[in-house]
């Protein structure tokens, strides 16, 4: 059916006075009701109230701005075959369609997360390719860190790390201290002797661009002495007259006469530092705690030890011998607190017990020197008796007279006792 021109014409202005902000309760931007028609000019078409929205006839949307309605109508989406429930997925050059359990739901759905052996307290750390369960407690010692292995801990140990366990390990102080040199098998300084003068010359090069060894006189450059890598001697500047020089002594030569130091853990003749010790010259005291000895040296070469539980001194030479000296002159012998059984260990052995010197032949000690009996009775050509000894009065006015102690007839009156006096008989 034909409308009328003044109908149509009707339409079209209660349209656009509709647009031009009649109230309605559903729609803004004019207001509208779900239902009701409007023509928008700017868009040379008709538009509806959706309830919620105006929408195109055509397919515009004043909502969005203009373009699709429909979420398939955007040309990077594909809706086909969704159902209820699906989601959409980008798969990296689309939005299409996906079934929710497509999406993991649980942490342990992730590919790069394993949650096996999880209890109440865990947390997940990273260890390098997988997020895995982890002791939420904390570590309460360094001992309980897996890259630190720590043994036989003593006072002031120090940690370092090795690289052949790939561990931190814990080392003691004199270790630490026993570092060798600056440069291994060269000594940090030498002393040389020139014109009557001493002076200490100090590493520097080690080794210079032609592989040489070169040692320098503080604040005087120009004075140096170098060596080769095998540490022969090689060259010098302005040193001609020292000794290290005119002897073309070698780092061996003057490590042995004493020359040559380290300024930590000094290792005396080039040997293998040890741990704490005093040098003067070519002697060498070396305090070992890994030992707990203490070692004297000349040279490098041991020739003595002390310690709590043993020592060697060979050399004596003061004036005594006790608990706290030694002489080549005087031996003082005090009691043992716990004497020795004498046996074929100890054959040779003195000691002094009881107010007696006593020897160990092998077997049994025996007395010896100034040990003598109780009940001895001796002449001495004196009118008193030597200290120690007492006069034996019934011995006044009489002689002396052994006992027949087998009863041979010897003695009228038999085998008589100890101290027995027998009257002048005529």
């Amino acid at each position: 059916m034909k409308i009328p021109p003044l109908v149509r014409l009707l339409g079209l202005v209660v349209g656009l006075a509709a647009w031009g902000g009649v109230a309605f309760a559903d729609c803004s931007s004019p207001a509208g009701t779900a239902g009701q028609m409007v023509y928008a000019g700017n868009h040379n078409t008709f538009a509806f109230c959706n309830g919620t929205n105006w929408v195109s006839m055509a397919g515009w949307n004043n909502s969005s701005g203009g373009g699709a309605s429909l979420l398939n109508e955007l040309t990077d989406v594909v809706t086909a075959g969704a159902t209820t429930g699906s989601i959409l997925s980008y798969n990296g050059s689309a939005w299409v369609v996906s079934s929710t359990s497509a999406v993991p739901s649980v942490l342990n759905d992730l590919t790069d997360v394993n949650t096996a052996g999880a209890v109440a307290g865990n947390v997940i750390r990273y260890n390098g390719s997988t997020w895995v369960v982890s002791d939420a407690t904390s570590v309460a010692a360094l001992a309980s860190l897996t890259d630190v292995t720590l043994t036989n801990l003593a006072g002031r140990d120090y940690l370092r790390y090795d690289a052949g366990t790939s561990k931190w390990v814990n080392i003691s102080e004199s270790t630490v201290m026993s570092t060798t040199t600056m440069r291994p098998g060269f000594p940090d300084s030498i002393t040389c002797t020139s014109s009557g003068s001493t002076y200490a010359m100090v590493l520097g090069e080690s080794p210079y661009t032609d592989g040489k060894y070169y040692y320098y006189r503080p604040n005087a450059p120009a004075y140096y002495i170098g060596f080769n890598a095998d540490g022969t001697y090689s060259a010098h500047g302005n040193m001609g007259s020292s000794d290290c020089v005119t002897g073309s002594k070698s780092v061996a030569t003057l490590y042995a006469e004493g020359k040559a130091f380290n300024f930590i853990g000094n290792a005396d003749a080039g040997s293998t530092a040890l741990g704490d010790r005093i040098t003067s010259g070519t002697l060498g005291m070396v305090a070992n705690s890994a030992t707990s000895y203490i070692s004297l040296s000349t040279n490098g070469t041991d020739w003595g030890y002390l310690s709590s539980g043993v020592s060697y001194l060979p050399t004596i030479t003061a004036n005594k011998v006790s608990s706290t000296n030694i002489s080549a002159t005087y031996v003082h012998l005090n009691s043992a607190t716990t004497p020795l059984a004498c046996d074929s260990g100890f054959t040779g052995a003195m000691r002094y017990t009881s107010g007696t010197m006593q020897v160990c032949d092998g077997n049994n000690w025996g007395n010896i020197g100034i040990g003598v009996p109780g009940g001895t009775i001796a002449a001495f050509e004196a009118v008193s008796c030597p200290a120690g000894w007492s006069e034996y009065t019934p011995a006044r006015g009489r002689f002396l007279r052994g006992i027949d102690t087998l009863a041979a007839g010897i003695d009228p009156s038999g085998t008589r006792a100890p101290g027995n006096i027998q009257e002048d008989t005529l």
